[in-house]
């Protein structure tokens, strides 16, 4: 598959922020017309959630995430998605990695020098092999598990209501990649990215799942959520993110979620101090 559908062809090092932690935006991520055969053809709301691994009940809650992931599409080749099915094939194979990896390896080493050398040691010829998260991810198939997931936030029925306030993804995920796109109808307030930190890092706490309380947090940067645009987190102690609350619409959130693991070669990539866990955690209101 050509690099022609890659999320990162409009990636420039000037995009690239340090602070609060490694991120950035792309506006204009894929040529137009890729852009809008992936808009046309975006799976209806119904049917992420028919085959969301998310899915809990048999009705569609409100302002809740949901994802048709990779290993579902693998799982399913009649599954009618268009144009995303090439998509989520190239964001999940060794050639999407090695890109990653040739743009973004000297950010991410930065970060985690150790785990370049475990991910080196492991590899059969020093070079990390991708794997598709729940699909082809064993420790003897490849060093990162990739996922391209493509989802949405559902329609939103109650006011002032956020898909996801303040936290931080799981010790084992490496990045986070929102591609964002936007309906041309979809004219609701919200849904922004919140690019936050920790006001105080030694009172850091955690709710259940890594949920953050929001006086714990100060807001550096929000993304609008906007048409054919690319957002990317390295993940770690202090990426703390968010959502805004969204006005009531029918139109959902639509986004794709790009990611990478790290449990193929080693359990997490950073540990929470003792003082984060136990009793520190609260559940959510």
């Amino acid at each position: 598959m050509s690099n022609g559908i890659s999320i990162l062809q409009n990636y420039r090092s000037s995009l690239l922020r340090m602070e609060p932690y490694p991120h950035f935006s792309i506006d204009g991520a894929l040529p137009v017309s890729i852009y809008e055969e992936l808009s046309r053809s975006y799976p209806a709301a119904e049917a992420i959630f028919a085959h969301s691994f998310r899915k809990k009940d048999r009705t569609m809650a409100q302002n809740a995430r949901y994802d048709l992931s990779s290993a579902e599409i693998y799982a399913l080749p009649d599954l009618p998605i268009g144009a995303w099915r090439d998509f989520v094939y190239y964001h999940t194979s060794q050639e999407f990695l090695d890109e990653v990896l040739a743009k973004l390896g000297d950010v991410i080493y930065a970060s985690y020098p150790r785990l370049f050398d475990v991910l080196r040691r492991k590899a059969p010829e020093g070079r990390p092999r991708a794997g598709v998260r729940r699909h082809s991810d064993t420790a003897s198939e490849c060093e990162i598990a990739l996922d391209c997931q493509v989802g949405m936030n559902s329609p939103v029925t109650e006011e002032n209501t956020s898909v996801i306030g303040p936290h931080i993804d799981n010790p084992k995920e490496l990045y986070a990649g929102l591609f964002y796109l936007r309906h041309p109808e979809d004219h609701s307030d919200g849904g922004e990215l919140v690019i936050g930190e920790w006001k105080d890092p030694s009172r850091a706490r955690f709710r259940e799942k890594r949920y953050i309380d929001d006086d714990l947090v100060t807001k550096r940067e929000n993304i609008a959520y906007a048409a054919n645009r690319f957002v990317w987190l390295l993940n770690g102690p202090s990426s703390v993110h968010g959502v805004t609350p969204r006005q009531r619409t029918e139109r959902p959130r639509r986004l794709c979620n790009l990611i990478a693991e790290v449990y193929p070669t080693t359990p997490r990539l950073f540990d929470l101090p003792a003082r984060r866990r136990g009793v520190m955690f609260r559940r959510r209101p």
